[in-house]
């Protein structure tokens, strides 16, 4: 494998996991070395590995190791001149491309001849491989407890992920939960198409205003429906008119402005249309009171269901969209949108809740709650599925879906689980 190839996290790697021959180890200035203990990664500024002990001939050595490609890396970066770079006992690069020298405080010790061929050998198969998942070739690799643990972890990750749009979200709504689920829940009716059309409008539309037009289902649409841009046009039907009449005059009273995104309609399904999904919102908005505060103080999944169980009645009957009129046909949310909306949506806000308190206890239940509930299917589950692993509940999923798009679609094999096994399986 030519130098090139090789990179700083390779060698991390590989110092890390003691994974090279160290059989009669020496310098480059040939003095005998052995390793004590390796010292620990640095996930800091400053050395590479911290706290490490080696033997160089004699002399025991305690302190920091710096790990280059080449040696003259050391001089490149200037680590010379940084104080954080004192300490160091040992340089250790996979070429030494500098004549030694005299004057240099630390020992050079090279890796290039040491790594198994094995291993160089399937980093080469990864960086060349084109297939979505780079260890495809060497799966499942993970047995079934290792795959278990490693799904956990990547399913807090990508919480952890969310949790930080969330609390963006949840200072400026100065920790108000309910106007956190709601924009959040918003977002997510939007569907992809219109997932920024219908954030900014719960964004301009706060809890407190529709909770004074509860009791008053049309009022609702008329404003769900008028900042997203669908009370614009000349209407023939009395049901859009009086949408359109209500809607100036609520806009007068709040003082709004409509949003500048105009909704989509192209390529989609009629019940994906934003008109029905809107309608959905407005009839979540009327049936429910302090819905995050229920969500919180539910005892199960079941119960969170049920809070999302909506269907549309009168004029949604007969219309997908305003003005037109279609065959009549029943129309209701369910059950794999109900559960797309609970995965997305109320468990992500509900652990961000969690862990703003330090409630450890029901972060922990959150988990538990993602594998009660059946997996997504999309292209990322798909590309799963097709090299047989299982995906049982929508923590596998979510996890998968997370080291798709976080992991493999970056090749940070060195960072994953599966990738660390096959890197240094035999």
């Amino acid at each position: 494998m030519i130098t090139e190839n090789i990179t700083e996290n390779l060698l991390f790697f590989i110092w890390q996991q003691q994974h090279f021959n160290k059989n009669a180890m020496v310098t480059t200035t040939q003095e005998p070395l052995t390793i004590l203990n390796p010292g620990i990664l640095n996930n800091n500024q400053g050395p590479d590995f911290l706290n490490a002990n080696i033997r160089i001939g004699d002399i025991v050595l305690v302190g920091n190791i710096e790990i280059h490609v080449r040696t003259s890396d050391w001089d490149l970066h200037k680590h010379g001149l940084d104080p954080n770079y004192k300490n160091i006992i040992l340089h250790v690069v996979w070429e030494d491309d500098k004549a030694n020298d005299a004057n240099c405080p630390f020992s050079v010790f090279t890796l290039k001849n040491r790594v198994p061929r094995s291993l160089l050998s399937r980093i080469e198969t990864i960086q060349n491989v084109n297939n979505k998942i780079p260890c495809q070739p060497f799966l499942p690799l993970l047995n079934f407890i290792e795959w278990e643990n490693w799904k956990e972890r990547l399913l807090i990750e990508r919480l952890q992920e969310k949790i930080k749009k969330i609390n963006s979200l949840s200072e400026q709504y100065h920790y108000h939960w309910e106007e956190v689920l709601w924009v959040r829940l918003a977002s997510n009716f939007g569907l992809p198409h219109n997932h920024d059309l219908f954030e900014t409008m719960a964004r301009q539309l706060s809890t407190y205003t529709l909770a004074k037009h509860r009791d008053n289902k049309m009022q609702i649409e008329s404003l769900l429906m008028g900042q997203c841009n669908l009370l614009k046009q000349q209407f023939q039907e009395a049901y859009p008119k009086k949408l359109q009449q209500e809607y100036l005059h609520l806009k007068k009273k709040y003082n709004l402005q409509a949003t500048t995104i105009n909704p989509a309609f192209l390529r989609m399904r009629p019940m994906a249309f934003p008109t029905i999904r809107l309608a959905f919102l407005a009839q979540l908005i009327v049936q429910s009171y302090h819905l995050f505060t229920q969500i919180k103080n539910a005892h199960s999944l079941e119960e969170i269901r049920l809070l999302f169980q909506i269907s549309l009645t009168g004029y949604w009957h007969t219309h997908y969209r305003l003005n037109d009129h279609a065959q009549e046909k029943e129309k209701k949310l369910g059950t794999d949108t109900i559960n797309n909306i609970i995965i997305n949506s109320v468990l992500p806000v509900l652990f961000a809740y969690y862990h703003h308190i330090n409630d450890t206890h029901n972060q922990e239940k959150i988990v538990f709650w993602f594998s009660l509930l059946p997996p997504e299917k999309n292209k990322h589950t798909k590309e799963w599925t097709h090299l047989r692993l299982p995906i049982k509940n929508a923590l596998d999923s979510q996890s998968l879906l997370h080291l798709s798009k976080n992991y493999c679609a970056f090749k940070k094999c060195l960072e994953c689980h599966v990738g660390k096994k096959m890197l240094i399986q035999s």
